[in-house]
């Protein structure tokens, strides 16, 4: 399970597949099966859901992977048809999308696969698309068809597997601000929120619904202070706070308010301070004269 944590990295829990259970479903943003067999179809399917709302899966083949059971489970939401694991060694890797430095990657095993037609590769193995992307809901599956295993591939050592796998893992993530508070009259920026659509709705904190296409992908009406919320096709994506400047909320050194003058008539709910003094003297008087007649 992977969520960006506030530094800009990654904050990572390893789990079994029996230990995902409902609420690490639900709190991750990204669920990664690296050379797992088979998962429980009934939770996987609960993955499935999550990423259909918008996070991330990804599916590393491995040499416990069973290829054939991760096609049936994942259904409509494959980027792929994998095809039948490939022996005897390959070298030479790259990508287009992922920028990285992949040419000595060398495989012994891997699994092919063929792209859906609105699938994107990000990674090729000489010539055979080894990793694919493709939208699914709100969300993205990526496949990856080489073995994250030293005895099969090279991959784990090479300087580019870190950033490689930091830059698909990124992919997948939802969608962030970067930070959820904002000033009055700054521009808010949308553009990762803009992926298969071209237009958002920003919920104010009135209930006016304003509308943000790809085109000009920033919320400029931030006038009214409090929370806004992002909508894709009505469901909440995410949300910021918009504060007034600080020059209308800084507190700054002034005088201190004279006390209100004293007023004969006094309106109700209004309080008033007396001079006890003469109230304690009588009764200091009283005691002594008690303790005197006693």
């Amino acid at each position: 399970r992977n969520a960006p944590a506030r530094d800009g990295r990654f904050a990572v829990r390893l789990v079994d597949d029996e230990g995902l259970d409902e609420r690490a479903i639900e709190e991750a943003d990204v669920i990664v099966y690296a050379d797992v067999h088979a998962p429980d179809p009934a939770r996987f399917a609960r993955v499935l859901a999550q990423v259909e709302r918008g996070r991330g899966l990804l599916v590393a083949l491995g040499e416990a992977s069973d290829p054939f059971a991760y096609a049936g489970l994942l259904g409509a939401a494959a980027p792929a048809r994998i095809l039948a694991a490939s022996e005897g060694a390959k070298l030479g890797a790259e990508s287009e999308i992922l920028d990285q430095d992949l040419g000595n990657l060398r495989a012994t095993k891997h699994f092919p696969l063929e792209p859906a037609s609105d699938a994107t590769v990000l990674l090729r193995l000489a010539g055979t698309p080894l990793a694919v992307e493709r939208a699914y809901g709100s969300g993205t599956v990526v496949l990856l068809g080489v073995p994250l295993d030293d005895t099969l591939s090279n991959f784990p050592y090479l300087p580019a597997y870190l950033p490689t796998m930091v830059a698909m893992v990124s992919r997948l993530a939802p969608p962030s601000l970067g930070r959820g508070v904002f000033t009055a009259g700054e521009a808010v920026p949308l553009e990762p929120f803009f992926r298969e659509r071209d237009e958002l709705w920003v919920e104010t904190p009135a209930g006016r619904r304003v509308t943000v296409r790809r085109a000009e992908p920033r919320f400029v009406d931030t006038g009214e202070a409090g929370l806004h919320r992002v909508l894709e096709a009505g469901a909440p994506r995410a949300s910021f706070v918009v504060v007034p400047p600080v020059e209308e909320t800084a507190l700054g050194e002034g005088p201190v308010p004279e006390p209100p003058a004293a007023r004969e008539g006094r309106a109700a709910g209004d309080t008033a301070r007396a001079d006890l003094t003469p109230l304690f003297a009588f009764l200091a008087a009283l005691l002594l004269a008690i303790e005197g007649f006693i």
